[in-house]
């Protein structure tokens, strides 16, 4: 049985007429194994409470370590829907999921 990784590059390869020469490597982590997924995880949810619950004080805690944010789903707003220190994300800009 192929892997799913193989029949996606071959699918690419027929599509765009070109050899794919490298190797894919992906390894399963749990976060309690890896500390950067703890650190991933964390900063993930806290943008997920702001979106969902409107709920600034986790994203408060990380919000110096964030650039950009991209709001994919306020198609409203396009092409001004994304956050970054210019344009900081808040609660009240957003539209609530």
């Amino acid at each position: 049985m192929l892997l799913r990784s193989t029949i996606a590059k071959d699918n690419f390869e027929k599509k765009f007429l070109i050899k794919i020469r490298s190797n894919v490597n992906v390894q399963s982590q749990v976060p309690t194994g890896e500390p950067c997924l703890q650190v991933i995880d964390y900063m993930n949810w806290a943008i997920h409470r702001v979106f969902v619950k409107g709920e600034m004080r986790y994203y408060n805690f990380v919000k110096e370590k964030v650039s950009f944010v991209w709001d994919i789903y306020d198609t409203e707003k396009y092409p001004k829907n994304f956050y970054s220190k210019a344009n900081e994300l808040d609660a009240k800009k957003i539209s609530l999921l």
